[in-house]
């Protein structure tokens, strides 16, 4: 079984990336939203914004870089192997929960990351049982 790299996975590729600016700009205006104005100035804002989506993009295509590795060393059947191909970049969605802060639904850091993080886990674990 051969897997397709990102240049032959146009669409899931689309929607990685897609789901990476939205939750990457969604952490930085949370965080901004979560500190007093005083400490900013546009500069910082202007700053901050693309350079965080930026590295939120960066670290989300390393982790589905690393997850793709291990799943191909792995011993699970070729058809287990098939399915997370064509279904993994949907249990990134789960990343979109700081999307919530615009309607007001906040958690403290460590909470949203226990939450993201346990919900990112449940995703990839069904895919593969």
């Amino acid at each position: 079984m051969t897997w397709p790299s990102y240049a032959e996975s146009r669409r899931p590729q689309t929607l990685l990336l897609l789901i990476g600016i939205v939750s990457g700009l969604a952490f930085q205006l949370n965080w901004l939203a979560d500190k007093p104005v005083i400490l900013f100035n546009n500069f910082t804002i202007l700053l901050r914004l693309p350079v965080g989506v930026v590295v939120f993009l960066v670290l989300l295509l390393s982790l589905r870089e690393l997850l793709w590795k291990i799943i191909r060393r792995s011993s699970l059947p070729a058809r287990v192997k098939d399915r997370y191909l064509r279904h993994d970049t949907l249990t990134y969605t789960v990343l979109l929960l700081p999307v919530l802060g615009s309607i007001g639904i906040q958690f403290t850091a460590p909470a949203f990351g226990a939450l993201m993080v346990l919900a990112f886990l449940a995703a990839q674990s069904f895919l593969i049982y």
